[in-house]
């Protein structure tokens, strides 16, 4: 990602502005939040086609868990580039995740 981020580093820029932007006004608020669920419909298409076999939940999660790390990490890239952790980082995190049991609520 780190170089996807760096060989759009201004349409990321503009991206982030145009959002702060939006968010400020609660009309165009809620056009992006609809906008967002289209972003993980997009990539819950892309997941569908690459991986048949997966459940639609499984799509669905996977697609959101890819739409907001790609979001963050675009964020704390242009913080700090050195900062975004690697892949086997955020592997790791989620597999001790996953081998957690959850806490009962």
């Amino acid at each position: 990602m780190p170089e996807i981020f760096a060989a759009n580093r201004e349409a990321l820029l503009a991206s982030l502005e145009n959002a702060v932007r939006v968010l400020r006004d609660g009309t165009t608020s809620r056009e992006l939040a609809a906008a967002t669920g289209q972003g993980y419909a997009g990539m819950a298409e892309q997941l569908r086609a690459a991986r048949p076999e997966l459940a639609d939940a499984d799509v669905e999660a996977v697609a959101k868990l890819d739409y907001v790390l790609v979001q963050s990490l675009g964020i704390l890239w242009l913080m700090s580039p050195d900062a975004i952790p690697t892949g086997d980082e955020l592997a790791r995190a989620v597999a001790v995740i996953a081998a957690t049991p959850a806490a009962d609520a």
